[in-house]
């Protein structure tokens, strides 16, 4: 996510107005329920 990744998190008023600007891409995850520091920075293969 760190490199050009997109992320679609529902766009409520409280995380865009409320919640400062680097505190947003942390916000957004945490609204689903995903807990960013369980991402993998690195791809695999099955």
């Amino acid at each position: 996510m760190t490199r050009h990744g997109w992320y679609a998190a529902p766009a409520t008023p409280k995380l865009i107005f409320d919640t400062p600007t680097d505190e947003r891409w942390v916000a957004a995850f945490k609204s689903d329920g995903i807990d960013i520091r369980l991402l993998a920075n690195e791809t695999g293969a099955a």
